[in-house]
């Protein structure tokens, strides 16, 4: 199953507005310039960005649903719901856990790689999540919503 990736859409979307409107890397407002920072680059002086026909944005993931992936938590997804988590994977959660400390848990492989993701003792109610995989595939899957060991957010997280 691939699941679309609408985070790489809203990059692909600002460089089609920007192509649309021909602006330059100057004409760009602060948070366009900072989710397009790779995409932005100097040659000879002038500030050049990489346009969309010279570009490949990979805006699917390979998930599964998978039984019994073993985790320990590495990472954090906030600021999305259950619901939202379950549309993201494309599936309900599926794996059983301890209904005393634990209400939802996915485990799932994106791109064949374990992951998943859960809440502890309530902490769905607040959109906060424990997840645990390659911060790689959960990025992908999840954008600015991952953060990474607590203290880092994924890079991706200053291109709101």
């Amino acid at each position: 199953m691939k699941t679309y990736i609408p985070y790489m859409e809203r990059t692909r979307s600002i460089l089609r507005y920007v192509e649309d409107h021909r602006q330059t890397p100057t004409d760009l407002t602060e948070t366009e310039r900072d989710r397009l920072s790779d995409l932005i680059h100097e040659e000879g002086g002038e500030l050049h960005l990489t346009t969309l026909g010279e570009m490949e944005l990979d805006d699917t993931v390979e998930i599964r649903p998978a039984a019994d992936v073993g985790s320990c938590k590495q990472h954090t997804i906030y600021g999305l719901s259950a619901e939202q988590i379950a549309l993201t994977l494309g599936f309900t959660a599926n794996q059983a856990d301890d209904p005393r400390k634990v209400k939802f848990s996915w485990g799932f492989t994106a791109n064949g790689k374990e992951c998943a993701v859960w809440d502890w003792k309530g902490s769905h109610l607040f959109n906060e999540f424990s997840a645990y995989g390659p911060v790689a595939e959960l990025g992908r899957i999840f954008g600015p919503h991952l953060r990474v060991n607590e203290n880092r957010t994924w890079p991706e997280n200053n291109l709101n």
